[in-house]
């Protein structure tokens, strides 16, 4: 995990992670969330020492407001979970997500949430702070052995949504 402080002309050393796959920080909580295979991760002193929160597999993490979070993670298994807060990160509940959930992305100041299936190749939204999914559309699964989706989702402020895929490259809507 690298710090800078002077916008990204030098970089620090904070600490050894394993696989990282995501980062958070919340100044109202003066929290840093990492996201990581396997666990879930926060600092209250800006990285330099973690408490584990959860040992789940995380790949994703988005809030839509700054008490308002999501994290998920790639578990394939039916009826599988996500993590929800609503008080900035220092607690988090189960909430039910689509199969092979990878990243998210959230529409600021809204409880409108978007997560990328990689099993499925499907990309989902929930309007209602992420208690329902919905279908909005399924990608072209090129081939059945390597899933079609499996980077990043963002949210653009001009109201695009971008999603990257490691194997096809970048979708945007």
């Amino acid at each position: 995990l690298l710090e800078t402080t002077d916008g990204g002309l030098s970089w620090t050393a904070l600490s050894k992670v394993s696989y990282a796959a995501d980062i958070s920080y919340h100044a109202s909580t003066n929290l840093l969330i990492l996201t990581q295979w396997p666990g879930i991760s926060e600092s209250t002193d800006e990285g330099q020492t973690w408490t584990d929160i959860s040992q789940n597999y995380a790949t994703g993490i988005t809030f839509s407001s700054d008490m308002n979070g999501i994290i998920s993670d790639p578990d394939y298994q039916p009826s599988s979970e996500l993590l929800a807060t609503n008080d900035g990160g220092v607690t988090w509940v189960t909430a039910t997500r689509p199969d092979g959930a990878w990243q998210t992305a959230a529409i600021p100041g809204s409880n409108t949430y978007y997560l990328t299936s990689e099993y499925s190749s499907e990309f989902f939204v929930s309007m209602d702070g992420a208690q329902t999914w919905s279908q909005l559309f399924k990608f072209a699964q090129p081939n059945s052995v390597l899933p079609g989706l499996s980077g990043c989702t963002r949210y653009s402020t001009c109201g695009k949504i971008y999603d990257q895929s490691v194997y096809y490259g970048v979708y945007q809507s």
